[in-house]
């Protein structure tokens, strides 16, 4: 199992899946099974984040570049189902997010790279960055 599905943060994890996606779509040697790879973990995340409809238009986007594919299938049904599944159970999709979550990353962000800030060396001994993009 990737380790885009073990981390707990979604979030960081559909934000990673998007530029690996916009990395991948730049490149001139293009490879499918990658695409279909990063389509999946976006499927998942945005699926777990309770953005059903584009998780399922992910998933038909990835049954365009390879329709043989069982696990494909297979996640397109179970998206289809989960609207259903979700009236019957009167299940509520959770995608709150924290309202000073991103000021206070962006603040941090700007700390780690040192971009218009000075700190002493003992303060930036203490900082490091804790969210590590796959891309760099």
């Amino acid at each position: 199992m990737c380790c885009m599905y073990k981390w707990k943060f979604l979030l960081e994890t559909n934000v990673d899946a998007r530029s690996i996606r916009n990395h991948l779509n730049k490149e001139t040697n293009k490879t499918s099974r990658n695409k279909i790879h990063i389509l999946d973990y976006l499927a998942y995340t945005t699926s777990q984040d309770g953005n059903i409809e584009h998780a399922l238009s992910l998933t038909e986007e990835m049954l365009t570049t390879e329709r043989k594919d069982d696990m494909i299938t297979n996640n397109k049904q179970n998206l289809k189902l989960f609207p259903t599944v979700s009236r019957t159970k009167n299940y509520k999709i959770n995608n709150a997010r924290l309202d000073g979550y991103f000021e206070e990353r962006e603040i941090y962000e700007k700390l780690c790279q040192h971009n218009g800030t000075q700190l002493s060396q003992k303060s930036q001994a203490k900082l490091f960055r804790r969210y590590r993009p796959c891309i760099y």
